[in-house]
């Protein structure tokens, strides 16, 4: 049984190290896009190209949401007179600026909201600051997650079947009604319930996380970004099933 444990065990740390190697080999190209992305946005802006500068800040932050890219795109709103996206992104900035920044940060959001209530400045798209974007590569990861889990929950299952075979083979009918059993099916038997129990965990838990990816997808693709609102999924897992629903805010 101890085997079969450390088995079982050592099957889904695999299946789990490998999406996470994914994830960190897609992270690592993502930043270093981003980053270039990014250069490239400076270096428009300090051109005078600000709405190639929103653009290329706009991708960067899709690729690797930096709350400084946040800022950038706040000084680039304004120059293009977009004072109403200029003053969400510094909204959204200020939280991670530096706490001796903060108030600099919010005289400049009062400045520019009493310029919007005058009629001044131009609307546009906004671009980047809620994230939805960010949700698009998010919601890639954690449906990988969750296929992940349902191709452990999968492994678990053929573990049982055989556990339980082999119990099965170690047990004879005694000819009077009643089956005899050696001392080792009991531990085959339990085996047999413990890969049983991982194998429902992994794959309605896998089924579950995998459909939070999918909403996170459909969020990030309909452009969250440009909204107010903030979404997430919502989900709940145990050992006797799961749930997903979409908990928001407006």
């Amino acid at each position: 049984m101890a085997v079969r444990q450390a088995l079982a065990v050592f099957v889904l740390s695999l299946a789990l190290a490998g999406v996470t190697r994914a994830g960190a080999q897609a992270n690592t190209a993502a930043d270093q896009r981003a980053l270039a992305l990014y250069e490239q946005g400076s270096s428009a802006y300090t051109e005078g190209r600000y709405e190639d500068a929103i653009r290329l800040f706009t991708e960067a932050y899709e690729l690797s949401p930096r709350p400084l890219l946040l800022y950038n795109l706040a000084n680039a709103y304004e120059r293009v007179g977009r004072y109403a996206d200029a003053v969400q992104m510094l909204e959204y900035f200020q939280p991670h600026a530096p706490y001796a920044e903060r108030a600099v940060i919010q005289s400049r959001i009062t400045n520019l909201r009493a310029r919007v209530e005058a009629g001044e400045g131009t609307s546009g798209a906004r671009g980047g600051g809620g994230g939805g974007g960010a949700l698009v590569p998010a919601g890639i990861g954690v449906a990988a997650g969750g296929l992940a889990l349902v191709a452990a929950g999968v492994v678990f299952g053929v573990l049982a079947l055989d556990a339980r075979a082999s119990a099965e083979g170690q047990c004879r009918d005694a000819g009077d009604g009643r089956t005899v059993c050696t001392g080792a099916a009991d531990g085959a038997l339990a085996d047999a319930e413990l890969f049983a129990l991982l194998a429902d965990v992994g794959l309605i838990g896998g089924g579950v996380v995998a459909a939070a990816g999918v909403v996170l997808l459909i969020v990030g693709a309909a452009g969250g970004g440009g909204s107010s609102a903030a979404i997430a999924p919502d989900v709940r897992i145990g050992l006797s099933g799961g749930t997903l629903g979409v908990r928001g805010r407006f």
